[in-house]
């Protein structure tokens, strides 16, 4: 039975890291797929939300538990960055600068899918005269 609970806890680790990847580059998807915006802005609310007031993920919730209920040790105390990324990617000391990275990323790829978006209405504008 404890390889149901792992199974959980994998998926659970698995879906962390594409909610991540989809935070660094949905917002460049976007810019083919447009209406993927919105979950991208759903996506980055939750992540700033996460930061900057401490809300509880629930992916972090559900591996803690499964990894418990699999007799491993859970998460460290803080999450799934923590035990994953911070430290093993990047010095802790770096996590204002790698955050402010992952923020100016996201304001980047919400600014070309504007210009994108202007440029496609002009376009449709000139080929509609």
């Amino acid at each position: 039975m404890i390889w149901v609970w792992l199974i959980i806890a994998n998926v659970a680790m698995l879906l962390h890291f594409g909610f991540i990847a989809f935070l660094i580059g949905g917002g460049f998807w976007a810019w083919r797929r447009p209406r993927l915006i919105w979950v991208h802005l759903v996506t980055a609310i939750w992540a700033f939300g996460i930061e900057a007031w401490h809300w509880t993920c629930p992916l972090t919730e559900i591996e803690q538990w499964a990894r418990l209920n699999a007799g491993q040790p859970g998460l460290v105390p803080t999450g799934f960055i923590d035990t994953y990324i911070q430290d093993v990617m990047y010095p802790a000391e770096l996590n204002p600068q790698v955050l402010l990275l992952v923020a100016s990323v996201v304001v980047v790829s919400w600014v070309g899918y504007v210009a994108l978006l202007l440029l496609r209405r002009r376009s449709a504008r000139s080929a509609a005269r």
